[in-house]
């Protein structure tokens, strides 16, 4: 059985699947359905990024090593891989982080306006 794919080889667009069929009875549904499959668009190296962070319980230290990356591009590499899934991903840029601080600091803004921003709003 060949891995599901989501997106037109030839020209990028999304696919959609034009039948399902039971490998036991061979029950066949003939529609036009969207590929649901947050896998189905992964590359073979998401996939193995994928396995590797929850082969260790989501470790970033152990996927870097692994990896034989640096931590920050054992976690950039997670987060494209979330966003690719669609999956609004909770990460916070360095450089957000510190002009906030500074911010903060310089009397500039409230924590809660801080606050807001850190959610990205």
């Amino acid at each position: 059985m060949k891995k599901s794919i989501s997106k037109c080889p030839k020209c990028g667009a999304k696919l959609f699947v034009r039948e399902y069929e039971c490998e036991r009875c061979g029950t066949r549904i003939i529609g036009s359905f969207v590929n649901a499959d947050k896998f189905a668009g992964l590359t073979v190296s998401q996939m193995e990024l994928l396995r590797t962070f929850i082969a260790t319980f989501g470790n970033i230290g152990e996927v870097a090593k692994i990896l034989g990356v640096s931590r920050p591009t054992a976690k950039a590499r997670i987060k494209a891989l979330g966003e690719s899934m669609g999956i609004k991903m909770n990460y916070y840029d360095g450089e957000i982080v510190s002009s906030v601080l500074t911010a903060i600091e310089n009397g500039e803004i409230s924590v809660d306006e801080a606050i807001e921003r850190m959610k990205g709003k």
